[in-house]
């Protein structure tokens, strides 16, 4: 086989099943043979070797269990192509996906991140995940640009990546948000690409939930720590328009995002208290 365009990177860490299905997706590529897959454990219990054997252009790495920033990190040192794509175990990138971030990059940009939408719609808990996250991108959007992307759904050039990689500090979260900031502040460009989508499929109870939009909040304090402005928070409109969006798709779930942004506020308070 010729050298590959494109290494997409997974981190996984004990869901087996939704392991097998972004596999799936991502053999569906329409880069074919031009694609390379890595798999990387981040710890866990879990024997991948049969679901991996189902992928044949998959390899899998492990490590000690250190967080997917650092998984991610991991799967690009092992990198063959020119261009590395990231997704999550709990995501199937559509059929297009490698190749629209890889068309971008090959345009011109250092690195490019796509849409996430929910796989899960009959899910209120997994609709206002979603949602919180898909408003801070599209919040962040200005001009063909974006400052934040989500971490399961984008792409670098493998040089880039390799002088800007994951901080391992953000094990929990904001690892994402982090990565977007140094990889603007180098000077590079970072362009949204809406076409290049993949479906979330999060299977949240409501305690999940909580502690998800809790680590966001942690994670959010540390950002700002790191950044500067720690306690320099969104302005009024980004909440009060995120409010609106969540009750534009039904009070339960309006309910869950404002549930969730108390959970967020807890989580910074506690970042900030434990990092004063």
């Amino acid at each position: 086989m010729d050298e590959p365009l494109v290494t997409v990177v997974v981190p996984t860490r004990d869901r087996p099943d939704s392991l097998r299905r972004c596999l799936a997706a991502l053999e569906r590529q329409t880069l074919g043979e031009a694609l390379d897959l890595v798999v990387v454990q981040d710890g866990g219990r879990a024997d991948l070797e049969a679901v991996v054997a189902s992928s044949p252009r998959t390899r899998l790495l492990r490590q000690e269990r250190a967080g997917p920033g650092a998984a991610r990190n991991r799967g690009v040192s092992a990198a063959r192509a020119p261009v590395v794509c990231f997704t999550d175990d709990d995501c199937e990138p559509q059929s297009d996906w490698a190749e629209r971030l890889e068309s971008r990059i090959a345009a011109g940009a250092a690195a490019a991140v796509g849409l996430t939408v929910n796989a899960e719609p009959g899910s209120a808990t997994a609709a206002a995940s979603q949602l919180v996250v898909s408003h801070l991108v599209e919040q962040s959007v200005a001009g063909g640009l974006s400052a934040f992307g989500s971490s399961n759904n984008f792409g670098c050039r493998t040089e880039v990546f390799r002088e800007v990689q994951f901080d391992p500090r953000f094990a929990f979260a904001g690892g994402d948000r982090d990565w977007c900031f140094r990889v603007r502040a180098e000077g590079h460009e970072l362009a949204y690409v809406p076409e290049a989508v993949v479906l979330h499929r999060q299977r949240l109870t409501l305690t999940r939930f909580v502690r998800q939009q809790h680590a966001y909040g942690r994670g959010s304090c540390r950002y700002r720590g790191v950044h500067g402005g720690a306690w320099r928070l969104e302005r009024p409109g980004f909440y009060g328009s995120l409010l609106a969006r969540g009750f534009a798709g039904g009070p339960r779930v309006g309910a869950l995002v404002a549930l969730g942004q108390v959970a967020t506020a807890a989580g910074y308070a506690r970042e900030a208290v434990a990092h004063r």
